[in-house]
């Protein structure tokens, strides 16, 4: 089983965010993010955060929902 991704396996300064489907999109400073949530904050938990206030992160067609990323992200939480 995978560990989640959290802000401490994340080395750039600044989180790339953006939602294809809504095309909201922006830049979160990694440390202002660690002193808010702490270091532990999972990457999950941090779209949901981040997604608060979207119309569509509780949608009930699966195909309208929200789609928050981290653009530039690896599998092992590395900024590219």
């Amino acid at each position: 089983m995978t560990q989640p991704m959290t802000l401490r396996s994340i080395k750039d300064a600044v989180i790339k965010v953006e939602c294809r489907r809504c095309q909201r999109h922006g830049e979160l400073d990694r440390k202002k993010l660690v002193r808010l949530h702490g270091a532990s904050l999972s990457l999950e938990e941090m779209r949901r955060r981040v997604a608060i206030g979207c119309d569509r992160m509780m949608d009930e067609t699966v195909a309208q929902r929200c789609e928050l990323a981290f653009p530039g992200l690896s599998a092992g939480g590395v900024i590219d």
